[in-house]
């Protein structure tokens, strides 16, 4: 194996924290030009931070868009995503049995970009009936926008806004997690409990207002865990406790099923080139898959003393993070060759402890910088931690 000075850069040095959350910092997101970094925690606030200089832009009390304010269980963040279309910048939140879609606030907005943020704030044609599940007529999803405007040039001044949409008819339970289509308008959630004839699993297409099944509770066979979309093909990933499915959204069949060999899968992440699977595992284990070879993974790896919370691949640079309950982030060289006959390199290089394990939980999130060999960490001591290549 290659030594790890050779295979820089990757994140070596604690460069900012962010303080100011009250409890754990569950979940973190990146916005696409990587200038934005939003945070949610166990104290009901997103906070959306500079990522250079780690001052706090904005917050966002997410009990606000409860329907009954007494209900204090219903405001758990669980899934921080921004909007990969630039254009839109938009940041989506699970919260109970809602996602909130929330326009943060940002004086760069031009006027077309704030045009699409209406667009999808508001729904580009309100009177649009959303689409039925095997010929049932009750609606999935109630649309609240209350908190959003039609007002381009109050968007373009920085003042925030949201949609809510609310999870009824059988999904009313957590929402656990959310991912977006890389032409950001559809958004798909993960309820977390099975609704009787339905699946978890739901598809919104947010300028039009309609929502649909595309599986059901037969089809998932297991509690569904995460979902992804494929980079570039209209494939789509769910993972249950023990297995990920593959899904091509255009001939409606399924294409593979990998077999992880683990007891419950917690997290998942995809390679930017969408050949290769990592799932990361609450019995301390990474799995690999390179779904051209078997449905069994292609690397097992064991390095994390506790259970595994996140993974992430960078969109750029071969490199892969997991973070887990051990207080640490392991950084991983992971390159992948265009030539199908070479296996992909996994090198591991870094070990970066910063958190304090607290009631013995250590990293929840962790994310890279879309642009910069960076990594953003969350921990259960209520920081973040923003590790930069510093030689």
């Amino acid at each position: 194996l290659p030594q790890p000075h050779e295979l820089r850069p990757y994140p070596t040095t604690v460069a900012v924290t962010y303080y100011g959350h009250n409890g754990h910092v569950r979940c973190i997101a990146v916005d696409p030009l990587g200038h934005l970094l939003a945070t949610g925690g166990t104290d009901n606030v997103v906070r959306v931070w500079e990522v250079d200089t780690g001052r706090c832009l904005t917050e966002f009390d997410v009990r606000e868009t409860a329907q009954d304010s007494t209900r204090e269980e219903d405001s758990t963040i669980t899934a921080l995503e921004w909007n990969p279309q630039v254009k839109y910048r938009i940041l989506a939140i699970a919260v109970g049995n809602r996602v909130i879609l929330l326009h943060c606030g940002d004086d760069f907005c031009q006027h077309s970009d704030a045009l699409a943020t209406v667009n999808l704030l508001k729904g580009a044609s309100a009177e649009e009936e959303p689409l039925k599940s095997n010929g049932e007529k009750s609606k999935m999803v109630e649309w609240d926008e209350s908190g959003a405007t039609r007002d381009a040039a109050r968007i373009m001044e920085g003042e925030s806004a949201y949609t809510t949409m609310h999870m009824v008819d059988g999904h009313s339970t957590a929402v656990v997690d959310i991912t977006w289509h890389r032409k950001g308008e559809y958004l798909a959630t993960v309820s977390e409990t099975k609704a009787t004839s339905r699946g978890q699993v739901m598809v919104h297409h947010t300028v039009k207002r309609q929502s649909q099944n595309p599986f059901t509770a037969k089809s998932t066979k297991g509690k569904v865990q995460k979902v992804l979309f494929h980079p570039s093909k209209p494939i789509f990933f769910m993972a249950t406790q023990t297995h990920v499915s593959s899904f091509h959204l255009l001939r409606q069949v399924l294409i593979k099923k990998l077999s992880s060999g683990a007891k419950w899968i917690s997290s998942m992440a995809i390679h930017p080139g969408g050949d290769n699977l990592v799932v990361g595992t609450y019995d301390r284990r990474v799995c690999w898959f390179d779904m051209d070879l078997s449905s069994k993974p292609y690397k097992t790896l064991k390095y994390h003393e506790k259970a595994v919370r996140s993974v992430s691949f960078h969109r750029r640079y071969p490199l892969l993070a997991t973070a887990s309950d051990d207080g640490a982030v392991h950084i991983f060289h992971a390159r992948v060759f265009d030539d199908l006959m070479r296996n992909p390199l996994i090198v591991p290089v870094k070990v970066l402890r910063a958190h304090v394990v607290k009631e013995g939980l250590g990293v929840f999130a962790c994310a890279f910088h879309p642009t910069q060999p960076w990594v953003f960490s969350a921990g259960a001591d209520g920081t973040v931690k923003l590790f930069q290549n510093i030689p």
